[in-house]
C-alpha cells in the first residue's frame, strides 16, 4: 500500500475530481505503524491535496470513542504479528483489547476479500468476550460491512468495521446527519 513517502503523486492525480473528502482506506498500514503514524498520515495527505482526511485506523478509534467503548473483541485477517500493532494501536488510544480473533497463516488481500459475511460473522463472534463493549472488525478487505448488523443481533453489543467507521467519520466531517440503516449501531445514531 502506500505510505506517507510515496503518497503525493497519486494525490495530485486524484486532486482532478476535486473530492470533499479523502478515504485512506487500508486499516493495517496505519496501524502497524502506531498512531503517530496514522496522524502524521493523514496531516500529509491533506497538506498535499487541500482536503479533509479519513484513515481507517483512526476512523475505527473515533468510532469507539462515539459509542463509548473502552474494551473491545478484535476480529481481524490478520496473523498474530499484525494483531499485536492492532492492540497496540488500540491501547496507545486507551481502548483495551480484552479478545482476539485472527488468522492462523497469513491471507492475501485476495483471500481477506473472498471470506464470506458467514466467516466475517464467526470471526467477530470468536472475538467477543463478556468485558467487550465492542466488537472491532479490523480490515477494509474483509467484507464485514455485511456482517456488523448480524454480529450485533447476534451478541447484543455495537460492531465496528473499518470501512463502516471509515463512512460513519466522513459523514460526520461532511455535516450529513441522516442515519444509515442496515449497517450498524454506528451509522444509524445521529452524528452531531
Amino acid at each position: 500500500g502506500l505510505g506517507a513517502s510515496d503518497i503525493d503523486d497519486p494525490l495530485r492525480l486524484l486532486m482532478g475530481v476535486r473530492p470533499d473528502i479523502i478515504l485512506y482506506g487500508c486499516t493495517s498500514a496505519t496501524l502497524a505503524h502506531g498512531p503517530d503514524f496514522d496522524r502524521k498520515l493523514a496531516a500529509r495527505v491533506k497538506s498535499v491535496s487541500g482536503t479533509e482526511t479519513v484513515t481507517a485506523a483512526g476512523a475505527l478509534v473515533s468510532a469507539l470513542e462515539v459509542l463509548g467503548a473502552q474494551r473491545v473483541g478484535l476480529a481481524s485477517p490478520y496473523v498474530p504479528a499484525i494483531n499485536d500493532t492492532a492492540v497496540a494501536f488500540l491501547a496507545e488510544a486507551g481502548i483495551e483489547t480484552v479478545q482476539r480473533s485472527e488468522a492462523a497463516v497469513p491471507l492475501s488481500n485476495e483471500e481477506q476479500g473472498a471470506m464470506t459475511p458467514d466467516e466475517v460473522l464467526a470471526s467477530g463472534t470468536r472475538a467477543d468476550h463478556d468485558d467487550a463493549d465492542a466488537i472491532v472488525l479490523s480490515c477494509t478487505d474483509m467484507r464485514s460491512v455485511e456482517s456488523v448488523a448480524r454480529l450485533e443481533e447476534a451478541l447484543g453489543k455495537p460492531a465496528i468495521c473499518s470501512n463502516q467507521a471509515m463512512m460513519h467519520e466522513a459523514l460526520r466531517r461532511l455535516g450529513i446527519d441522516d442515519p444509515v440503516e442496515g449497517f450498524g449501531m454506528l451509522l444509524e445514531r445521529p452524528r452531531s
